[in-house]
């Protein structure tokens, strides 16, 4: 024709001239089955909207950046994220939580968490160490250019240090080692150094304990929290527990832990630690270490309880939590190394290779370790176990099956607040609507000793409990709850004028009469002390406070224990027992500060109990945990 008939068009290249989607100049759609552009493949790759997707070798929904498909849909085994770092092997991927110190980076975040740094700074060099967590090895050093005691971590990895004479505060990349001045002198003596991130300030202890200020990262303004604290010595820390406005401070001094808070300013907590304190440490239970030359106090202010947990042997003059799970603290040791300490089994061992004179330390690992949205108790927030992300302050915790999954310090629920969960739901606590009432009272099942009723109901009182240390039938004792952390069980009454306890392997007399003279069977005492503790007063002398690892009671043999109590609680053991008749004694030729603890049958000394000064015939207790 001369011109297009109706219904005619000058080309011929449709490939469906009964579909109007299907025409040479249109645009190819995903998943509509046809071949808009009248390219012979319906769908294909051309297709504006096309997708890559990656392969899924292990099926843990992240795929392979490096094995592609284009389609419109995923084909089988294929998904549509790139970032697994690992796809042979489905604990690994970006929504995995990394596992600490094993070698993979399960979470593909660009390196395991063994990649964390510990630091300290050397008190008479200039110098802070970065460690390798793995395996203690230095990572690094830098002068910064000033004598420090402390260092804090900031939420960006920036390191924070006073400097002890010149009244400065550095800061440190981490990543470039680059050493800045933030404040440049007029604080005082720098000594405690912390990140307050709920303010996100730093707190520095400064002009020799006895102010303490507040410091803007971003500008170095100085603002004083606390000023002229009366009768405060050398303060070398201080501590705000999560949530808390109040402030815990060392007085290395006087051998106090004070308390500051902002209406009533300050008050003496603990009068006489058994040692000077220095540096504080978060521990896992909502309370926190102090570290001191040649001892760790515990003090847990939930509880209002303060304890001497161990004579480290080193001069622990600061310290940090151990980023693991565990309860391992790793010390300063104040001479060319760090150390790392075991609380549970109170082993101590050298850990890092040769620095210089370490104090403070500090780490690098995530404050939030499984990514749970809480912060770990050891870096001062509420997450009891930052290694599992189920785990965590708000979860669900019906059952008491060895783990608080609350993080409310009670395994299980707990109707009438007295610590232990009801024995309906696998607990110890009979009747769960008398907070009078739980492990060893009120019908409740008997405990193995006092120290286990303690862990079941952390708030009992001293009083008398039912225990069963054998399994051979329940008896009543007197527990002490209050002193040196509690959980004593007293196995011992000495009286004057008797040595009949010390006569008896079996038991002897009512051990809950404070008043008659009375002991527990040899057997007994050996079963609640083996690994555990003595504790022993005589007279007015105070507390004996010594490690029991090896050895054991026997009554009324020479040389029962290899070593001697001390009244100053130092655990320096210099002389043993090697006198005959002696029930828990040590040797008249002890060195100066020690003193004979002991119950003597004959040679006319008399009975009870014997100390240097104040003579025989002296009532006594002993107890052990």
């Amino acid at each position: 024709a001369c011109t297009a008939p109706d219904g005619f068009v000058a080309s011929s290249d449709d490939c469906n001239d009964a579909d109007a989607d299907e025409l040479p100049t249109g645009t190819e759609v995903c998943g509509d089955g046809k071949d808009n552009d009248c390219s012979g493949d319906a769908d294909g790759p051309d297709a504006s909207d096309v997708s890559t997707f990656y392969a899924d070798t292990d099926g843990d929904g992240s795929g392979d950046a490096s094995a592609t498909q284009q389609a419109c849909t995923a084909p089988d085994g294929y998904v549509s994220s790139s970032d697994d770092c690992d796809d042979d092997e489905a604990t690994t991927n970006p929504s995995a939580t990394d596992v600490p110190l094993d070698g993979i980076d399960n979470d593909c975040a660009g390196g395991d968490v063994d990649d964390v740094l510990i630091y300290s700074v050397d008190r008479y060099n200039d110098m802070l160490y970065a460690v390798n967590r793995t395996d203690g090895t230095k990572a690094w050093e830098v002068n910064f250019g000033a004598d420090g005691i402390d260092v804090a971590v900031g939420p960006d990895g920036t390191l924070y240090l006073g400097g002890y004479n010149n009244g400065a505060l550095y800061t440190i990349n981490p990543a470039t080692q680059e050493v800045a001045t933030l404040v440049s002198g007029g604080l005082g003596g720098v000594h405690g150094v912390q990140y307050d991130f709920e303010n996100d300030v730093v707190v520095a202890t400064v002009s020799s304990g006895a102010r303490i200020v507040s410091i803007d990262p971003t500008n170095g303004d100085v603002t004083d929290l606390v000023t002229n604290i009366p009768g405060l010595g050398l303060a070398i820390d201080t501590i705000r527990l999560p949530g808390q406005t109040d402030m815990w401070i060392t007085d290395r001094s006087n051998s106090r832990l004070l308390l500051h808070d902002p209406i009533n300013n300050v008050t003496e907590v603990y009068a006489e630690l058994p040692i000077a304190p220095n540096l504080f440490v978060h521990d896992n239970d909502g309370g926190f270490y102090i570290t001191a030359t040649n001892g760790i106090v515990h003090v847990n202010p939930r509880l209002n309880r303060m304890r001497l947990i161990s004579r480290t042997g080193i001069n622990s003059y600061g310290g940090c939590a151990d980023p693991m799970p565990g309860g391992g603290l790793i010390l300063g040791d104040h001479v060319d190394k760090l150390h790392l300490y075991n609380t549970e089994t109170a082993e101590l061992t050298a850990w890092s290779e040769s620095l210089g004179t370490t104090w403070g330390c500090e780490t690098s690992m995530p404050r939030d370790l499984d990514g749970d949205g809480a912060i770990a108790r050891i870096y001062g927030g509420t997450d009891c176990n930052d290694a599992d992300a189920s785990i965590k302050p708000g979860a669900t915790d019906s059952t008491a099956d060895g783990i608080d999954q609350d993080c409310d310090f009670v395994d299980g629920p707990d109707a009438d607040g007295d610590g232990s969960a009801s024995t309906s739901v696998g607990g110890t606590d009979c009747d769960d609507s008398n907070a009078d009432v739980f492990l060893g009272t009120g019908g409740c099942a008997a405990a193995a000793s006092c120290e286990e009723i303690i862990h079941a109901a952390p708030a009992a009182p001293d009083g008398i409990y039912s225990i069963d240390p054998l399994g051979q039938g329940a008896q009543d004792v007197f527990c002490d709850m209050t002193t040196d952390g509690g959980g004593w069980t007293r196995v011992v009454n000495i009286q004057s004028d008797s040595i009949a306890h010390g006569d008896d392997v079996a038991a002897y007399g009512d051990i809950t009469d404070i008043d008659a003279a009375a002991k527990l069977s040899d057997e007994a005492i050996n079963a609640l002390t083996t690994g555990g503790y003595w504790r022993l007063q005589c007279g007015t002398t105070k507390n004996a406070f010594v490690t029991n690892t090896d050895t054991t009671w026997t009554s009324m043999k020479s040389n029962t224990l290899d070593w001697s109590l001390d009244n100053r609680r130092d655990e320096e053991f210099e002389c043993a027992a090697n006198r005959d008749g002696y029930v828990f004694s040590d040797a008249f030729a002890c060195s100066a500060g020690h003193t004979d603890y002991v119950a003597k049958n004959g040679l006319g000394e008399g009975g009870g109990c014997f100390v240097e000064g104040e003579g025989w015939n002296l009532d006594g207790t002993l107890w052990a945990r």
